[in-house]
């Protein structure tokens, strides 16, 4: 599952890693671990800056889902608390 995320402020975020991302069906989501944390598991995610470099302003992170088997049809939920505070969330049909 892929999550595309703009930084609309006025400084860059670091520590992408420590932001917690919420994924899964509607009304059934749960925390996933960053890669780095899920020792091998799933489901994790990883960040990419598109274009590379820092999440600076006016930049989108893509944000990448892993589950260790396809995800059902449905409606899903993604929220995005960054470690600064700052939140994001959607909802979404597969």
């Amino acid at each position: 599952v892929f999550v595309w995320v703009k930084n609309i402020g006025l400084e860059s975020i670091i520590g992408i890693e420590s932001a917690d991302v919420f994924f899964g069906p509607e009304g059934n989501f749960t925390r996933v671990p960053h890669v780095s944390r899920a020792e091998g598991g799933f489901p994790s995610w990883e960040g990419v800056v598109e274009g590379g470099g820092s999440w600076s302003p006016a930049t989108t992170l893509r944000i990448t889902i892993r589950y260790a088997t396809p995800l059902s049809a449905g409606r899903y939920f993604a929220k995005i608390t960054l470690p600064s505070g700052g939140t994001a969330e959607y909802t979404l049909g597969m």
